[in-house]
Formats: C-alpha cells, structure tokens, sequence
C-alpha cells in the first residue's frame, strides 16, 4: 500500500498523544510538510512533534517549537528508511 500525505500551511498546536508522535505519527507513508508550524506538542513516547518509521518525509518552511518527549526526539523522531 503506498500512502502520501501532503500538508500546506495550518498548525498543530497542544496536542498530546500517549505513544508516538504528539501531533503526526507516520508509519510505512511519504509525507510533505509545508508551511506548518508545530508548537507545545507532546508525547509519553518518542517525537514530540512528529513521528515517522519507514517512509520519505520532506519539510520546507515548516516551524517546530515546545515540543515534548519522554523517550527521545522531543521535537521530531525517526527510525527505519526515513
């Protein structure tokens, strides 16, 4: 299954999530980030912001602040073919 997301502009803001990826979790798709601002996500686990395995992920003009993680990548977590 070949997935891709693409997303201009907007904001992902407050967000909490209890495993990966406080705002986006990824997994096997492409994604493209354009002209997103990311502030004060969180996760109990890994990538604050935004958490991708195994996939193509571009970004551009994108803003990332206050992110938080409690197992690694407080703002952005990769693993995998990323």
């Amino acid at each position: 299954l070949d997935t891709t997301l693409i997303i201009e502009g907007g904001a992902f803001t407050g967000a909490i999530a209890t495993q990966l990826g406080g705002s986006i979790r990824a997994r096997g798709a492409d994604l493209t980030l354009q002209g997103v601002t990311f502030a004060d996500n969180a996760t109990s686990g890994s990538g604050g912001h935004l958490a991708a395995t195994d996939g193509v992920i571009t970004i551009s003009d994108s803003r990332f602040s206050g992110g938080e993680a409690q197992t690694s990548g407080g703002g952005l977590w990769f693993t995998g073919a990323v």
